[in-house]
């Protein structure tokens, strides 16, 4: 597993996301769900000391299930939580790949707002 220590948040263009598995194969890292071992570019603290993470995942075809939970931001790209993996994390830096680090608070203020 190679993850950073530090939960954040990212944002991708809708089309890089709908590219998931592309993404996971190449820049994706092994992670425990339960029992099983998944590639995934993101993971979560799964204990309360902050010791254990464990795989998100998404399927778009079993939304209930997913652990990856995307946020439509309000110019169209995508905002995904977590820890990273290494390998996607120097390939935003590096430019190599298109995304944006942000806060929680400019996450919430780019959230896409329904009008009540």
């Amino acid at each position: 597993m190679s993850f950073e220590k530090m939960e954040r948040w990212a944002a991708f263009s809708p089309d890089l996301f709908e590219n998931l598995p592309a993404l996971i194969s190449a820049y994706g890292s092994n992670a425990k769900d339960g029992h099983e071992i998944f590639d995934t570019l993101l993971a979560f603290y799964d204990d309360t000391s902050r010791t254990r993470i464990r795989a998100a995942w998404y399927d778009p075809s079993n939304p209930q299930d997913n652990t990856l939970v995307p946020t439509v931001l309000s110019d169209g790209r995508v905002a995904v939580y977590g820890l990273w993996s290494n390998a996607i994390v120097a390939a935003w830096q590096s430019g190599e790949i298109e995304a944006e680090e942000f806060t929680a608070e400019q996450v919430r203020q780019l959230c896409v707002q329904e009008e009540l």
